[in-house]
């Protein structure tokens, strides 16, 4: 049984790499005969674009882990920090927006809202 889920999980990993090399060759071809050669090379921008579609994108959705942590504070002393903006505002139940130009110092208190100062780590 483990052989079987080894071999599966190897076969999405190699779907999944088979699916980067043919965004990224999609991308170059239809950006090469505009860009490629006024700027970087196409090898440069093959590796970079390599690098964004790995550490931005999991299957088309942007990956969680590239949000910024959010703390909260009340009296200077911090009371919870949560792992994004979205997090904080769903546990607190005010919008998002809230929460994140609070964090921004956005506001006219700065970076006070809904009783708390919020700050980006």
């Amino acid at each position: 049984m483990i052989g079987i889920i080894k071999r599966m999980n190897k076969n999405k990993y190699d779907e999944s790499i088979k699916r980067q090399e043919k965004v990224v060759q999609d991308s170059l071809k239809s950006i090469e005969n505009e860009l490629l050669g006024l700027w970087y090379p196409k090898e440069t921008v093959e590796k970079y674009m390599n690098f964004v579609y790995t550490i931005g994108f999991n299957h088309g959705r942007k990956e969680p882990s590239h949000e910024k942590r959010v703390q909260k504070f009340l009296n200077g002393n911090l009371i919870e920090e949560y792992p994004s903006a979205s997090n904080a505002a769903n546990i607190n139940k005010v919008h998002k927006a809230t929460i994140s130009k609070a964090a921004l110092g956005k506001f006219s208190s700065g970076h006070k809202a809904v009783g708390f100062e919020w700050y980006y780590t």
